[in-house]
Protein backbone atom coordinates (compact mmCIF):
# COMPACT_ATOMS: atom_id res chain seq x y z
CA UNK A 1 0.00 0.00 0.00
CA UNK A 2 2.20 3.39 -1.30
CA UNK A 3 1.11 6.55 0.87
CA UNK A 4 -0.98 8.27 -2.10
CA UNK A 5 -3.58 5.35 -1.61
CA UNK A 6 -3.91 6.00 1.89
CA UNK A 7 -7.36 7.81 3.88
CA UNK A 8 -5.70 9.96 6.47
CA UNK A 9 -8.01 13.24 7.05
CA UNK A 10 -10.54 12.76 10.05
CA UNK A 11 -13.10 14.36 7.58
CA UNK A 12 -13.11 11.60 4.93
CA UNK A 13 -12.95 9.07 7.47
CA UNK A 14 -15.79 10.48 9.08
CA UNK A 15 -18.02 10.71 5.70
CA UNK A 16 -17.18 6.89 4.87
CA UNK A 17 -18.19 5.72 8.20
CA UNK A 18 -20.99 7.72 8.37
CA UNK A 19 -22.21 6.64 4.74
CA UNK A 20 -22.89 3.07 6.64
CA UNK A 21 -22.07 0.70 3.54
CA UNK A 22 -20.60 -1.45 5.14
CA UNK A 23 -19.56 -5.80 5.25
CA UNK A 24 -18.15 -7.35 8.40
CA UNK A 25 -17.25 -10.90 10.15
CA UNK A 26 -15.15 -11.79 13.24
CA UNK A 27 -12.35 -10.08 12.56
CA UNK A 28 -12.93 -7.08 10.39
CA UNK A 29 -15.53 -4.30 9.84
CA UNK A 30 -14.82 -3.14 6.15
CA UNK A 31 -16.71 0.56 5.69
CA UNK A 32 -16.86 1.99 1.75
CA UNK A 33 -17.98 4.89 -0.04
CA UNK A 34 -17.31 5.94 -4.31
CA UNK A 35 -14.09 7.14 -4.98
CA UNK A 36 -14.54 10.68 -6.93
CA UNK A 37 -11.15 9.84 -9.24
CA UNK A 38 -11.68 5.95 -9.84
CA UNK A 39 -8.81 4.89 -7.44
CA UNK A 40 -9.23 2.82 -4.64
CA UNK A 41 -8.10 4.00 -1.08
CA UNK A 42 -7.24 2.34 2.13
CA UNK A 43 -7.89 3.94 6.13
CA UNK A 44 -7.33 1.23 8.97
CA UNK A 45 -8.01 1.90 12.48
CA UNK A 46 -7.25 -0.68 15.70
CA UNK A 47 -9.38 0.82 18.50
CA UNK A 48 -7.71 1.95 21.66
CA UNK A 49 -9.11 -0.77 23.47
CA UNK A 50 -6.81 -3.56 22.01
CA UNK A 51 -3.86 -2.16 23.30
CA UNK A 52 -1.16 0.74 23.88
CA UNK A 53 -0.05 2.18 20.53
CA UNK A 54 3.12 0.09 19.94
CA UNK A 55 0.45 -2.69 19.82
CA UNK A 56 -1.80 -1.08 17.70
CA UNK A 57 0.77 0.15 15.28
CA UNK A 58 1.85 -3.77 15.07
CA UNK A 59 -1.58 -5.09 14.29
CA UNK A 60 -1.91 -2.08 11.78
CA UNK A 61 1.59 -3.06 9.81
CA UNK A 62 0.06 -6.50 10.06
CA UNK A 63 -3.24 -5.67 8.03
CA UNK A 64 -1.33 -3.54 5.52
CA UNK A 65 0.85 -6.58 4.54
CA UNK A 66 -2.76 -8.54 4.44
CA UNK A 67 -4.21 -5.28 2.17
CA UNK A 68 -0.77 -5.58 -0.08
CA UNK A 69 -1.45 -9.29 -0.51
CA UNK A 70 -5.26 -8.90 -1.25
CA UNK A 71 -4.79 -5.54 -3.73
CA UNK A 72 -6.23 -6.87 -6.88
CA UNK A 73 -9.54 -8.20 -5.29
CA UNK A 74 -10.34 -4.85 -3.81
CA UNK A 75 -12.41 -2.94 -6.95
CA UNK A 76 -11.21 0.63 -7.80
CA UNK A 77 -13.44 3.42 -7.68
CA UNK A 78 -14.03 3.06 -3.72
CA UNK A 79 -12.35 4.09 -0.49
CA UNK A 80 -12.33 1.94 2.31
CA UNK A 81 -11.93 2.01 5.84
CA UNK A 82 -11.00 -1.24 7.86
CA UNK A 83 -11.62 -1.43 11.59
CA UNK A 84 -9.68 -4.56 13.17
CA UNK A 85 -11.52 -6.78 15.70
CA UNK A 86 -10.43 -8.24 18.74
CA UNK A 87 -10.53 -12.00 16.90
CA UNK A 88 -8.09 -10.43 14.17
CA UNK A 89 -5.38 -10.56 17.17
CA UNK A 90 -5.61 -13.80 18.45
CA UNK A 91 -5.66 -15.14 14.99
CA UNK A 92 -2.61 -16.65 12.74
CA UNK A 93 -1.44 -14.47 9.55
CA UNK A 94 -2.92 -17.13 7.35
CA UNK A 95 -6.18 -17.36 8.88
CA UNK A 96 -6.56 -13.54 8.89
CA UNK A 97 -5.76 -13.26 5.08
CA UNK A 98 -8.17 -15.86 4.41
CA UNK A 99 -10.88 -14.32 5.98
CA UNK A 100 -10.02 -10.99 4.28
CA UNK A 101 -10.42 -12.63 0.96
CA UNK A 102 -13.75 -13.91 2.22
CA UNK A 103 -14.96 -10.88 3.43
CA UNK A 104 -13.53 -8.97 -0.07
CA UNK A 105 -15.68 -11.60 -2.11
CA UNK A 106 -18.21 -11.13 -0.05
CA UNK A 107 -18.37 -7.04 -0.43
CA UNK A 108 -17.83 -7.56 -4.46
CA UNK A 109 -20.78 -9.55 -4.41
CA UNK A 110 -23.12 -6.94 -2.76
CA UNK A 111 -22.69 -4.45 -5.82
Amino acid sequence: MKKRDIVKSSEEFNKILNNKQRVSNNRYIIFYYPSEDGKKYFGISAPKKYGNAVFRNKMKRRLRSLIDECNLLFKNGKKYIIIIKRDFINSAYKDNLESLRNLIGELNEKK
